[in-house]
């Protein structure tokens, strides 16, 4: 197995909703509503529970100060404890939370708010990081000789030399491509028409706003700071680029 293949394996089974998922308070259905919200107020959502399985759940209204009416457990806001943070992602895409399933039993809850955690900005991180690996390859593949040196700045380019002779002061061979920025990597792609349809990108403005988009991820990962409550979308769009990174390398392994 090639090295990004190991990598990929790592970011598709080494992280799963059991890493980030808390445990879900619930309550017997007989147990009348006023007295759990005494205790359990304080809490997003509570499990409703029969013969010890939970069966439903609640979700506490702020502008009232109470919990809904019960509703019914449905599969599309269940995931089991192995899954992948790609999975769970795609499942709170629509939702704000969903409930987690262990030895087959409901018994946790995964929010948004988890993908804080660092189990989660570990692998957001990574993912990042993959894309970026990804985006390299395309434009190594596109231009094998470096043909895309005109379709950065002659400044970009040239503090892209600079690492490069830098590295190789420490004895480490390094392609130019490599030694480029996200930024840089992201405007030739954007750049390139056969590259933006690689890429899946459908105009230069849509290829610069999502490197936009990922480098502002990976700088407030970097730094410590909130990064569900303004990039949740770029978020989202990790977990379905992974899938199609998958299904790439699967292809390219084939050939």
């Amino acid at each position: 197995m090639e090295s990004d293949q190991r990598l990929l394996h790592v970011f598709t089974t080494n992280f799963t909703a059991l890493d980030i998922a808390e445990s879900l308070p619930m309550f017997d259905e007989g147990v009348p509503i006023e007295d759990v919200e005494k205790s359990l107020n304080a809490h997003q959502v509570i499990g409703v529970s029969r013969n010890g399985f939970v069966v439903g759940y609640r979700c506490r209204q702020v502008e009232h100060g109470n919990y809904s009416d019960a509703c019914a457990l449905s599969e599309e806001q269940t995931v089991e404890s192995w899954e992948q943070f790609n999975s769970v992602i795609k499942r709170l895409k629509e939702n704000d939370f969903v409930l987690v399933r262990a030895f087959g039993k409901v018994s946790g809850i995964v929010t948004r708010a988890d993908f804080q955690k660092p189990p989660a900005r570990m692998w957001l991180f990574g993912m990042v990081t993959i894309i970026e690996m990804e985006l390299e390859k395309l434009i190594q593949r596109r231009f094998p000789n470096e043909g895309w040196t005109s379709l950065v700045s002659q400044g970009r380019l040239e503090k892209a030399q600079e690492i490069r002779d830098l590295r190789a002061t420490k004895s480490q061979t390094a392609s130019l491509a490599s030694c480029l920025q996200l930024s840089d990597k992201g405007q030739i792609i954007a750049s390139d028409p056969e590259l933006r349809e690689q890429a899946g990108f459908n105009s230069k403005s849509q290829g610069n706003k999502h490197i936009r988009r990922l480098e502002s991820l990976r700088n407030l990962l970097a730094h410590s700071q909130d990064i569900v409550s303004n990039d949740w979308d770029t978020i989202v769009g990790l977990a379905e680029s992974l899938e199609e990174i998958l299904n790439s390398s699967d292809a390219r392994s084939l050939e």
